[in-house]
């Protein structure tokens, strides 16, 4: 430990002849790369190396990721085309259906059916829906008559000259206009592609499709590649087990027509918006096969990175699907992270890098710092424990209990000396505030608890209550209770700490100081009343007239006897008062009320004085807790001070101020103020600011002790405020009732 101890000193001398040289110990290049800074670089390595290898793992991920959607997107397009090419079979399947169940259908039947079906609102991208007839060609005389017959004179079929023995002339189509006109009377058989497709149906009985064609309706605009689906329909109640059964009982066909362009518009729409796709036929991947092209008119730049081929085979041929992303899907779907993975992987390393370069460099500082402070810790702790000490023997000498209450946490700690106060070893009474309150005199917990919430909403500003509290050994003992509050960060009281003082024996000596002043008062006042109607009755004349000396000794007798029962009244009121033997009844009162009825019953002492009171403050409503016999009995006793003490023909002004918490009530006079020699004792008991003055006002100094006794019982503060030659401000304060502040 001691050569730790030498080296640890010898490494900080020699920072410290460093630093007092001028050099910098903390940066120092040559450092970075060195021996001593091998766990710094083996850090960047390592996490340089775990960033590439995510950085790669997460680039691979955001690939497969974007194949994988790009294979869905492309088997959508699949779908959404296999989808369509399937509802349109079954709108030919619909018209074999009407021509099975009927006997004959008719030009009128057939508009109608095809007109239900609403094609270009269900079924955009459709041309055409039509009936081709099949016959020998040697009946195309007669049929040509019959289709002229229905009012149709010019009609033909077309081409004229056919070497097949049969004929597939188009006999129906809807909607019959625009450029479907001119394919009424086609003969569908005079074209080698349609002719497969047709007997291909024929023969199997299935549906088909043919290839690449080019439709007799491009008779207008942009010609676009086209193809043709057939259903076939036979005669009813003919037996078909053979291809050639089925050609013999073949009646013609349902088909439909179909412009490549306008097919995939309505079946697409918008929802290839990223994606680029040609169809060929399968046997014909060039120019020659190109059934359609999504991007005819896209630029090379708008093309993506990924393709892929896909085939649909089906209704007897095939087509080879080319689809390509577009470049708006490269980027709608790349992703930065794998970029920011690198960017904030490499600046970490770096970061780390250089911190713990700084850290160890720092090192060899810190045991120079650690050293001094290790010192001034020392001395400071040394002078930490003599405070604790101090503080231990004033909480000894004082022989006052500590609690400390944690209001969030509900903890609370008792010091070993708050335990023996009521008896107990620190071991014996458990840390809990429940142990406290069960031994709180029932008499006394409602008015406790309130008082302590009322602290801590910010109603009153000072917590100190005077209660019993159980002992060990079973009797009662007083305590007085002083907290202070402690407030978080958030402005909530948190913490509530205090000392309990046992008072047991200054109630014992203030019992017997009250019972004593009971009985002397009460035996003064008996003889007092005798002695006062006396007075009054000699002074008055009932028993004759008295010399003029004599009168005058009896007035001042009488005035006297008079002072002498006021004094004894207020000694009895300051007794009860002490004693608690004053009844307080509280409610909710309005002050405004008080001070109002107090001026007008204290209106004719004011005048005995040729003093007037007025109400300086608008007219309101002042809710607060208190006792209404007892407040008349304060504003009766400062009124009365302020109109003994204020010169004739003057005011005494009354405010009422609402503050933030409380309710402040001001009696204000002109008189000739408090002189300072008397301010520290002004609400004692018995204080008078001389004598001569008190034989002139006739006081007893005990007024202004009762009214701060009464105020102090209703939870409220007094105080005052002179300035001598200019007169004084007496004012208390109560709290508000609920809901009024």
């Amino acid at each position: 430990m001691d050569s730790a101890n030498e080296k640890a000193e010898q490494l900080a001398s020699e920072i410290e002849a460093k630093l007092s040289a001028g050099q910098s110990y903390l940066v120092d290049l040559r450092r970075l790369f060195s021996g001593k800074n091998k766990p710094a670089i083996v850090t960047l390595v390592l996490i340089l190396a775990a960033t590439v290898a995510a950085w790669l793992l997460l680039s691979h991920e955001v690939e497969k990721n974007r194949e994988h959607l790009f294979e869905q997107k492309s088997m959508q397009v699949i779908k959404s085309i296999q989808d369509r090419l399937y509802e349109h079979e079954q709108i030919l399947f619909g018209v074999a259906g009407l021509f099975d169940a009927n006997t004959s259908v008719d030009r009128t039947t057939f508009k109608n059916y095809v007109a239900r079906l609403q094609l270009e609102k269900n079924f955009p991208g459709i041309l055409a829906v039509g009936y081709a007839k099949v016959l020998p060609s040697k009946q195309l005389p007669e049929y040509v008559a019959a289709i002229r017959a229905e009012g149709f004179p010019n009609f033909s079929v077309y081409p004229a000259q056919t070497k097949e023995l049969f004929a597939a002339p188009v006999t129906y189509i809807e909607p019959f206009a625009g450029r479907n006109l001119v394919a009424f009377g086609y003969n569908l058989y005079s074209e080698p592609i349609r002719r497969k497709a047709m007997y291909g149906a024929a023969e199997t009985g299935m549906t088909m499709i043919t290839e690449k064609v080019k439709l007799v309706q491009e008779n207008q605009g942009k010609v676009q590649a086209g193809f043709l689906m057939y259903v076939p329909i036979y005669r009813k109640g003919v037996t078909m087990t053979t291809p050639a059964d089925r050609l013999r009982a073949l009646l013609g066909f349902a088909y439909s027509p179909y412009r490549m362009n306008d097919l995939m518009a309505g079946i697409m729409g918008d929802n290839a918006a990223d994606i680029d796709f040609k169809i060929y036929v399968d046997s014909q991947t060039n120019e020659a096969g190109l059934m359609f092209d999504s991007a005819e008119q896209a630029k090379a730049s708008e093309r993506g990175k990924y393709q892929q081929v896909k085939r649909i085979s089906a209704y007897g041929v095939t087509w080879a699907i080319v689809l390509n992303s577009k470049s708006k899907f490269d980027v709608a779907y790349s992703s930065t992270l794998p970029l920011v993975v690198l960017l904030m992987g490499g600046s970490i390393a770096l970061l780390l890098f250089f911190l713990m370069s700084s850290m160890l460099a720092q090192r060899d500082h810190a045991i120079f710092l650690a050293l001094k402070m290790t010192q001034k810790i020392r001395s400071q702790s040394s002078k930490l424990s003599h405070s604790e000490e101090r503080f231990e023997l004033a909480l000894r000498g004082a022989n006052d209990g500590l609690w400390d209450r944690n209001i969030e946490t509900g903890t609370v700690y008792y010091s070993p000396r708050w335990k023996i106060i009521l008896g107990y070893s620190d071991d014996e009474l458990p840390n809990q505030q429940q142990e406290w309150l069960k031994r709180v005199h029932p008499d006394d917990v409602e008015a406790l608890l309130s008082k302590e919430k009322r602290y801590l909403d910010g109603a009153v500003e000072r917590f100190q209550n005077e209660y019993r509290l159980l002992h060990k050994d079973g009797h009662y003992i007083w305590v007085v209770d002083r907290g202070l509050i402690q407030f978080g960060e958030d402005g909530k009281a948190s913490r509530l700490i205090g000392v309990i003082s046992d008072i047991s024996e200054q109630k014992r000596i203030d019992k017997l100081k009250s019972e004593f002043i009971s009985t002397v008062s009460h035996e003064l006042r008996t003889p007092l009343t005798s002695i006062a109607a006396s007075l009054g009755l000699l002074e008055a004349g009932v028993f004759g007239d008295l010399p003029a000396k004599a009168l005058g000794l009896v007035a001042i007798a009488n005035k006297n006897s008079k002072r002498l029962t006021v004094l004894v009244n207020d000694i009895l009121d300051m007794e009860k008062l002490m004693s608690g033997k004053t009844v307080f009844r509280t409610d909710q009162i309005d002050m405004m009320e008080i001070v109002q009825q107090a001026i007008e019953l204290n209106a004719d002492y004011a005048n005995s004085y040729s003093v007037q009171y007025k109400l300086c403050s608008p007219v309101g409503v002042y809710r607060v807790i208190g006792d209404r016999d007892r407040l008349m009995q304060v504003m009766a006793n400062l009124m009365s001070n302020a109109a003994k003490f204020s010169p004739a023909g003057s005011v005494v002004e009354i405010r009422i101020l609402a503050q933030k918490t409380m309710v402040r009530i001001e009696v204000e006079d002109h008189g000739p103020g408090i002189p300072d020699e008397f301010r520290h004792r002004i609400f004692s008991e018995f204080a008078q600011a001389d004598s001569s003055d008190t034989r002139q006002q006739g006081g007893t100094g005990l007024g202004l002790n009762i009214t701060q006794k009464l105020v102090a019982r209703m939870d409220g503060e007094i105080g005052y405020e002179t300035e001598v030659g200019k007169g004084s401000i007496f004012w208390f304060a109560l709290p508000y009732a609920p809901n009024q502040g």
